[in-house]
């Protein structure tokens, strides 16, 4: 939704900027008359189109903020469309930065079980295995927090 509102305010941006100052007919004649600035169709739904002021010694002028509006509104939904895409993109980092400690530790602990099970360890060094390598481990983990925390 938000990438669709760039586009639109961006479109009628353009609009309002490509027709800057209206027609020659666009300057209503009579109170009353409906003035259409140059680009102001039914289906921007007033987002687009000149206002008028009048000033009987300077006679009638365009006047009004549309465009500046309008560019507020384009540079806003531009930071909240970059915001969303962000997000997403960092939630999608984060998912894989899960997925690869995931598949990282059970690769480790494959590891460590398959040298355990090389080595025939007697009954008394195989009591010591669940005191020695989780204090490895988290000497490993100790050291890698470490080194993340440098860079």
């Amino acid at each position: 939704m938000s990438w669709l509102r760039v586009h639109l305010y961006a479109g009628l941006l353009e609009a309002q900027v490509a027709a800057e100052g209206g027609a020659a007919g666009d300057v209503p004649n009579e109170p009353g008359d409906v003035v259409r600035g140059a680009g102001d169709s039914p289906d921007t739904g007033g987002l687009v189109g000149h206002t008028y002021g009048a000033v009987k010694d300077i006679g009638i002028y365009v006047s009004g903020e549309a465009p500046r509006g309008l560019a507020l509104l384009e540079a806003q939904e531009r930071e909240r469309c970059v915001k969303f895409a962000k997000t997403a993109h960092d939630m999608g980092i984060a998912d894989r930065q899960i997925q690869l400690a995931e598949s990282q530790g059970a690769l480790l602990a494959g590891v460590i079980r398959a040298v355990l099970g090389d080595l025939d360890l007697s009954p008394e060094q195989a009591a010591r295995v669940p005191e020695v390598v989780p204090q490895h481990l988290r000497a490993v983990a100790e050291l890698e927090q470490q080194a993340g925390g440098a860079a």
